[in-house]
C-alpha cells in the first residue's frame, strides 16, 4: 500500500471511523506515512497482527519485543525507527509504547517536535492509568503546557500517578490540595510557582491571585526566564500589564541575553511593545548578536513595531556584530516597509557616505519611483542634508534657502544632517545661520539627535556653536541622559568635557550613572565618577556588573566595575554568577579577569551547574582550559548529578572529552539516571567521542601520557 503523504513527519496518526476498518488490527501500512524498509514493515506488521489474534496466549512476550527493538533504535540513533516501532504498538494500545511515543513528539526526535500530538498519546495513555503518562500530563495541565491550565484536571492525574506507584506525584498532590477547584488561591509558599504557572498559561486571576499573595513580579522560571519575558513570549497584554504594574524590572534578560522587548519584537507582539516602552523599557540594549529590538522588527518586518521604536528614540545607526545597522538588516530580509520607515526617518546603511551624489540622486530616483509620496514633500536643503550630497548642499546655500523649512517628519536641514553624522554638512549650516537649538516638534534638537546617534564631531561641533547641552530631549533626559542610554561612548564623553552636567536624570529619576550601570558601560561609568558624577548603589553596581559579564568582549568594561568595587563573585538575577554569565558567552577575557579577581571556579548557578559545565555543554575549549588551570573540578556534580565530561560528551564535544580526561575526568561516574558519559555519547550517536572513551578505558593513565 502506496502512502499518500511526503514524510512521515509531516502526517500525524489516522484513525478511521469505519467498522470494517476498525474490526482489524492496524497494519504500518495503514499509517499515512511509513518511511520503513518493506522487510521492517512486514516484521511489524506480524508483529502487531500477532498481539492482535494471540492476545490471551503471548501479548507481554511480543510487546516486549517490540520495546527491546525501540530500545535497540534509540540506542544507536535511530529515532525514526523506533518512531515506527512504537506507533504501530502504540496504534495496538499499548500504554508504555503510547507514553514513548509522546516522549518523542515532546523532544522532536524522529519526529517533527508537536506538543499537541505529544499530549494526543499521553492522554491515550493515561486513560489505561499508565503512571508516568498521569503524571507527565497532570505536570502539563499544572502549568499550562501545550494546554490550558485545568488544576483540577493536574489533581486527578495526579491521583492517577500516584495510585500507579509513581512516587513525585505524592508531593505534588500537597501543593494542590489547598486549591479546593476553582476557588484555589496560592499560599506564600508556592506563590512563585503559581506565578509562573498562571503567566505561562494567561491566566489573569492566577497571575493577580500570585501577586497579591506576595509572588515577585521579577520571578523567574527553572529555565532562568523572568516571567515578563514568558508574557512577552505568549503576547499575554493583560498579564503584562499586572506584571509592569506590581514591579516587573522591563529590562531583564533571558540566560541568552534577550529583553522583553527583543522577544515581543521577534514575535510581532505590538502591544506588549508598546506596554514595555511605556513602562520605560530601555530601546537600545544589546542582545545576542549585537542585536537591538530595532534590529529584531527589521528582520522579521514588524513595521508597525519598528514605528512605534523609532518614536520612542531607537538609534538608527548602532550596528551589530557583523556590522550591520537596522537598515542593513531590513534590507537583507526584504522587508520593504521597514526600510521606507528608515529611510524615511534617516536610517544609514552600512555603505552609506561612500556613494558618489551621482549615484545618490539615482539611488533617491530609483525610491522615488517606488513610492513618490514619501519625498514629494521635502525642501530641496533638507533632502539634500539627509542624503549626504555635499555639493548640492553648497549650491542650495548659496541661493539663501529658508534654513528652518521642515520636512513631513518635521526635521530641519541641520537635524536630518546631524542624524546622519556629516559635520561637514553641519558646519556649513551653522555658518550660514542654521539656530544650533531648533527642534523636531518639542522633543528633539540636532544635539540630542547627534549624542543618541553617536556622532561625536557632530556634537562637538554644535556645542561650540552654542547649542544647550541641558534642554530635555525625547521622552525626557538631556543629551548626555541620551548619549548614555544608548552606549555612545565618544559621544558622551564629548558632552562631559564641555560641561555637561553629569547629575542630569530621565523623567523616571536614572541618572546618568545609573544608565551607564544598566548598560554594563564600565568605562563610560568611570568617567562620569571622575567627572564627580555621583556613583550608583551597591545593587545598581551589581546589576551592572551582571549585564556587562552577560556581553561578549567587554572585559574592559567589567574591570572598571570590579575596580569600582564590585566584587567578582557576585551572584546575578538570572541566578548564576558573573563567571558563569562570561562563560555562557564563552568570553576567555571577561573569564581570565574575574578568575584573576577571586572569583572561584567551582561556584554554580542556582540550577547546580559550575562554569565548567557550561563550558563544556557550549564547546568553549579555551574557557573551559582556563577554568581548568585556575582549579576547577573536573569531576564537579551539577543538575541531575551531571559532570562536565557528561555534558560535553552528550553534545559531542570531542574536543573537550580530550581535554577533560587529559584533566583527570573520571569517565566512570554515573548521573541521577544511572547514565555515565559513554552510554550519553552512544545514545546521542557521537562515535568520536565513544572512540576517545574507550581508549581511556582501555589504556587507564596510559592515555593521558599521549598528551
Amino acid at each position: 500500500m502506496t502512502s499518500s503523504c511526503a514524510s512521515a513527519e509531516s502526517c500525524p496518526p489516522r484513525f478511521s471511523r469505519n467498522r470494517e476498518l476498525r474490526s482489524r488490527p492496524a497494519m504500518v501500512n495503514d499509517l499515512p506515512c511509513s518511511s520503513m524498509k518493506p522487510a521492517l514493515r512486514a516484521l511489524v506488521n506480524a508483529i502487531v497482527l500477532g498481539i492482535a489474534v494471540s492476545t490471551l496466549t503471548l501479548p507481554a512476550y511480543l510487546s516486549a519485543d517490540i520495546s527491546h527493538e525501540a530500545n535497540r533504535a534509540i540506542r544507536s540513533g535511530d529515532f525514526e525507527k523506533a518512531a515506527a516501532l512504537l506507533r504501530a504498538s502504540a496504534n495496538a494500545g499499548d500504554s508504555e509504547a503510547q507514553y514513548r511515543l509522546a516522549t518523542l513528539y515532546r523532544d522532536g526526535r524522529g519526529l517533527d517536535q508537536s506538543e499537541p500530538k505529544a499530549l494526543f498519546w499521553l492522554k491515550r495513555a493515561a486513560r489505561q492509568g499508565h503512571a508516568r503518562s498521569c503524571f507527565t500530563l497532570a505536570d502539563w495541565l499544572e502549568r499550562g503546557r501545550g494546554t490550558k491550565i485545568d488544576l483540577a484536571a493536574a489533581h486527578t492525574h495526579f491521583e492517577c500517578a500516584e495510585r500507579g506507584g509513581d512516587g513525585r506525584a505524592t508531593d505534588r498532590l500537597k501543593s494542590l490540595d489547598a486549591h479546593g477547584g476553582s476557588g484555589w488561591a496560592p499560599s506564600d509558599g508556592d506563590s512563585k510557582s503559581a506565578l509562573v504557572r498562571g503567566v505561562r498559561g494567561s491566566n489573569v486571576s492566577l497571575v493577580r491571585q500570585s501577586l497579591a499573595a506576595g509572588a515577585s513580579p521579577n520571578t523567574r522560571d527553572s529555565d532562568g526566564a523572568t516571567v515578563l519575558l514568558l508574557a512577552a513570549e505568549r503576547d499575554s497584554g493583560e498579564v503584562a500589564e499586572l506584571l509592569l504594574k506590581a514591579g516587573a524590572q522591563t529590562d531583564s534578560i533571558d540566560p541568552s541575553g534577550r529583553t522583553a522587548l527583543m522577544i515581543a519584537a521577534a514575535r510581532g507582539h505590538a502591544e506588549i511593545a508598546e506596554k514595555l516602552l511605556a513602562h520605560g523599557a530601555e530601546i537600545n540594549t544589546q542582545g545576542p548578536g549585537g542585536r537591538t529590538a530595532l534590529m529584531i522588527a527589521a528582520r522579521k518586518g514588524q513595521e508597525k513595531i519598528a514605528k512605534s521604536f523609532v518614536r520612542a528614540g531607537a538609534t538608527t545607526g548602532l550596528k551589530d556584530s557583523s556590522g550591520r545597522t537596522a537598515l542593513d538588516i531590513a534590507r537583507e530580509a526584504k522587508s520593504p516597509k521597514v526600510e521606507n520607515l528608515l529611510i524615511q526617518i534617516g536610517g544609514q546603511g552600512r555603505t552609506a557616505g561612500a556613494k558618489s551624489a551621482q549615484e545618490n540622486r539615482s539611488w533617491i530616483q530609483e525610491i522615488t519611483t517606488q513610492d513618490r509620496s514619501l519625498y514629494k514633500a521635502w525642501p530641496p536643503i533638507v533632502a539634500a542634508a539627509w542624503r549626504n550630497l555635499e555639493s548640492d548642499v553648497q549650491q542650495l546655500l548659496q541661493g539663501q534657502p529658508d534654513l528652518e523649512a521642515r520636512d513631513p517628519e518635521n526635521f530641519s536641514a541641520l537635524s536630518r544632517a546631524a542624524w546622519r553624522g556629516n559635520a561637514s554638512i553641519v558646519e556649513w549650516l551653522l555658518q550660514s545661520g542654521a539656530l544650533p537649538d531648533s527642534s523636531v516638534g518639542e522633543h528633539w534638537t540636532a544635539l540630542g539627535i547627534a549624542a543618541r546617534e553617536g556622532h561625536a564631531s557632530v556634537v562637538t561641533l554644535l556645542l561650540k556653536s552654542g547649542a544647550s547641552s541641558e534642554s530635555e530631549q525625547g521622552d525626557g533626559g538631556t543629551p548626555l541622559v541620551w548619549a548614555t542610554r544608548a552606549g555612545q561612548f565618544e559621544a558622551a564623553v564629548a558632552l562631559i568635557r564641555h560641561g555637561a552636567r553629569t547629575d542630569a536624570s530621565d523623567s523616571k529619576g536614572r541618572s546618568v550613572a545609573e544608565w551607564a550601570a544598566r548598560r554594563g558601560d564600565g568605562q563610560l561609568l568611570s568617567e562620569l565618577t571622575r567627572s564627580g558624577a555621583e556613583v550608583p548603589s551597591h545593587s545598581q553596581l551589581l546589576a551592572a556588573a551582571c549585564e556587562a559579564a552577560a556581553k561578549k568582549n567587554v572585559s574592559s568594561g567589567l574591570e572598571e566595575l570590579i575596580a569600582i568595587g564590585v566584587p567578582a563573585e557576585t551572584r546575578c538575577s538570572n541566578g548564576g554568577t558573573l563567571l558563569t554569565n562570561a562563560t555562557r558567552q564563552g568570553s576567555p577575557e571577561a573569564v581570565t579577569l574575574l578568575l584573576q579577581n577571586g572569583a572561584s571556579p567551582n561556584t554554580p548557578t542556582t540550577r547546580g551547574n559550575s562554569p565548567l559545565h557550561l563550558a563544556a555543554h557550549q564547546g568553549s575549549l579555551d574557557v573551559a582550559r582556563i577554568l581548568l588551570e585556575s582549579g576547577a573540578d573536573p569531576n564537579i556534580r551539577g543538575e541531575d548529578r551531571q559532570t562536565p565530561i557528561m555534558m560535553a560528551a552528550n553534545q559531542g564535544r570531542n574536543a573537550l572529552v580530550l581535554l577533560l580526561v587529559q584533566r583527570g575526568a573520571n569517565v566512570d561516574l554515573r548521573d541521577a539516571e544511572g547514565r555515565s558519559a559513554r552510554s550519553l555519547a552512544k545514545h546521542a550517536g557521537y562515535e568520536s567521542v565513544l572512540k576517545t572513551l574507550d581508549l581511556e578505558v582501555s589504556s587507564g593513565n596510559a592515555f593521558l601520557d599521549l598528551f
